[in-house]
């Protein structure tokens, strides 16, 4: 497989070729412990190859149980993409639940709409790419269509109604009551802000995210004494490419109707939560 650099900037937090050698860096997989090391040992090499230091290791490794420490040795099982795309789908805006098929559903859509080969329709590269086999040549841009080979139909008991985020029930509103609509949909519907540093320039970018360190882990924010024996046990939580480990803040849930509340406690920003003056209430909507 061949990978190529993305060269505009925007495009920095899917290129594959800048995010593998993040993950490279920062668990110790190269030689070179920044990306100026690696861009002069690679220069240096009369093949220009970049060269892993564990080629034995899987390219993605497991994650324990609540994301306390990394198995580098052992490969990321197929519900560990699942759980990390139910996590971030959210944080990242959207509504319905994000999974790993949809992935493949928007591969497959990205390679029929290339500039060669044959817009809306499915060729043997998109079936080679998805692993198909006897792939029909059929549309996968239009409505109610499955890229597997079959074609389905609308389910006549589906329910349209959109989604109903999980803001507006928390709160106590009625769902269907139009001032929810006019109070929250712009917060609801607002994309989510491009941090600066995903559009810097290549070098800029694969520093930053090589050296971020941040954990939710309550041991490492509790009293030093726990923290330090987090430290002694998960001795992989840190080193090689990244910053020493810093815990991660969590935000209020209210945070979008002006509470700045942050803590690393979970149980602290619960207990906050609970009487939290920033929560929006129905009776002071505006009509």
């Amino acid at each position: 497989m061949i990978l190529d650099c993305q060269s505009d900037s925007a495009d920095n937090s899917v290129c594959p070729i800048k995010l593998l050698l993040i993950l490279a860096l920062r668990l110790g997989n190269l030689s070179a412990k920044t990306i100026d090391e690696v861009l002069l040992d690679t220069q240096s090499r009369h093949d220009k190859t970049v060269v892993w230091k564990h080629p034995e290791r899987p390219v993605f490794c497991a994650v324990a149980s609540g994301g306390t420490a990394l198995y580098l040795d052992k490969p990321a099982g197929n519900h560990q993409l699942a759980q990390t795309l139910a996590t971030v789908g959210p944080i990242a805006g959207f509504l319905n639940t994000v999974r790993p098929h949809d992935l493949r559903r928007g591969s497959a859509c990205d390679i029929v709409n290339l500039e060669e080969g044959i817009k809306g329709v499915t060729t043997p590269t998109v079936a080679a790419a998805l692993s198909h086999t006897n792939a029909l040549p059929i549309p996968i841009n239009q409505p109610n269509e499955s890229l597997d080979n079959s074609t389905t139909t609308p389910d006549a008991t589906q329910d349209d109604t959109p989604p109903i985020d999980p803001v507006v029930l928390a709160q106590g509103y009625d769902p269907l009551a139009k001032e929810v609509d006019t109070a929250l949909y712009d917060q609801i519907q607002k994309p989510a802000p491009v941090v600066g540093e995903l559009t810097s320039d290549p070098v800029t970018f694969v520093i930053t995210f090589s050296k971020i360190n941040l954990t939710t882990s309550q041991s490492l924010a509790g009293p030093l004494s726990e923290k330090n024996r987090y430290l002694a046990r998960w001795a992989d939580q840190k080193g090689n490419s990244r910053d020493e480990p810093s815990s991660f803040q969590y935000s209020c849930k209210n945070e979008q109707f002006g509470c700045e509340y942050q803590h690393a406690l979970r149980v602290q920003l619960t207990d906050h939560e609970r009487t939290c003056k920033a929560a929006i209430r129905p009776s002071s909507i505006p009509p």
